[in-house]
């Protein structure tokens, strides 16, 4: 191998290196968003369980519907 095939070497290990790292960190950051959008489903989910009992709850009493 001959010293420039070798520096040529060297440098492409470096930037595979380098992508590895980057990719890395997205994934990271992509396994992130992913939980930050899980944990707004299940508050929207709570949300929603909310609003369909509170009304269950006014369309029985009526007393709740003028509220």
């Amino acid at each position: 191998m001959t010293r420039a095939e070798r520096q040529d070497a060297e440098e492409t290990v470096i930037r595979m290196l380098s992508e590895w790292r980057r990719l890395k960190h997205l994934t990271r950051e992509t396994e992130s968003i992913y939980n930050h959008v899980e944990a707004l489903g299940d508050d929207l989910a709570a949300i929603e369980s909310d609003v369909t009992n509170y009304a269950g709850r006014t369309d029985r009493s009526p007393a709740l519907a003028r509220t």
